[in-house]
């Protein structure tokens, strides 16, 4: 019965809550846990009826931040920050300053410290031919962002020996679903194809049509994270991901199908001639969390065009 209560009585903070990751956790959270207190921080102001509270702050103002996390509370704090434009200094400053300062506001909680989620990516691996799972620890990231993000990691690795922290890193893997972001594939793909419905265009070019890499819808990906909450989860590494990986030329394949442009001639694919090959092994997370992905790579591609006007 205390466990029960201990779900339904929730104070959450989310780090860097304005992007697509951070705007659906919060409509989860609020349906998973109906006495739920929300906040989030960023950096530029924005609405969503799901947070009762949008703090503005740099997340690298440690006192501003230190101010948030002690008015709050919090029972949980999710880590979101993720920042991919700018010099490699800037990259790994903006990814990595703000996690060292909560993991340093963190040790000043004298007791009931929060259990703080952070999220991890893919990025962190870059080009690996080989099957990833939750512990291996061979990176080989092959952009700024991905330096950033391995360096997160070993963060975690450093603060988690500290007992007093209740630290979980969750490394999503590649996200697919409604409204998706510009400049992301499955988006890009659709707008691509829509021109060429509507005839505006009869050429189409891709880079990367033939990587594979390991797609999850962001609903299921939410509900990872809330299963990692609903069991207190600590001190572990997990894999937010679908579990293999799917050729990007198939999910423009699908997506084609549904538009019924099965007929239309594409003149031009440019493909990578070094392209990734990305898995991803969540055996140990679907065990641990009692949680499988169950939407299909279809109903994502449906659900993403249908979200876009």
């Amino acid at each position: 019965m205390k466990k029960l209560i201990n779900n339904l009585k929730k104070k959450i903070l989310i780090l860097g809550c304005s992007g697509y990751v951070g705007q659906n956790l919060s409509f989860h959270f609020r349906n998973e846990f109906p006495n739920l207190t929300l906040w989030g921080v960023c950096r530029k102001s924005f609405f969503n009826s799901n947070f009762d509270k949008i703090k503005l702050c740099d997340l690298k103002e440690k006192k501003r931040l230190e101010k948030i996390v002690f008015d709050l509370n919090p029972n949980v704090i999710i880590y979101l920050v993720s920042v991919k434009k700018g010099s490699m200094q800037e990259i790994l400053i903006n990814n990595n300053l703000p996690l060292i300062n909560l993991f340093q506001i963190l040790m000043k909680i004298k007791k009931n410290s929060p259990q703080c989620i952070i999220v991890g990516s893919a990025s962190e691996f870059g080009k690996n031919e080989k099957k990833n799972n939750e512990f291996n620890e061979q990176f080989i990231p092959i952009s700024d962002y991905g330096i950033a993000k391995t360096l997160n990691y070993k963060l975690f690795k450093l603060f988690s020996l500290k007992k007093k922290l209740k630290l979980v890193y969750s490394r999503f893997y590649n996200f697919i679903g409604p409204n998706m972001p510009t400049k992301t594939f499955p988006r890009d793909c659709y707008e691509k194809l829509l021109l060429i419905k509507k005839k505006k265009s009869n050429y189409i070019s891709f880079y990367n049509i033939k990587e594979y890499l390991d797609f999850i819808d962001i609903r299921d990906a939410c509900l990872g994270i809330v299963q990692i909450i609903k069991k207190n989860i600590k001190n572990k590494v997990l894999n937010i991901s679908y579990g293999k990986s799917v050729q990007l030329r198939e999910i423009f394949k699908i997506m084609k199908t549904q538009m019924h442009l099965d007929k239309i001639k594409i003149k031009k694919i440019k493909n990578n001639s070094n392209p990734i090959n990305s898995f991803s092994s969540n055996k140990y997370t679907k065990k641990l969390l009692n949680w499988k992905p169950k939407i299909k790579i279809e109903d994502s591609i449906n659900d993403l065009r249908s979200s876009i006007k």
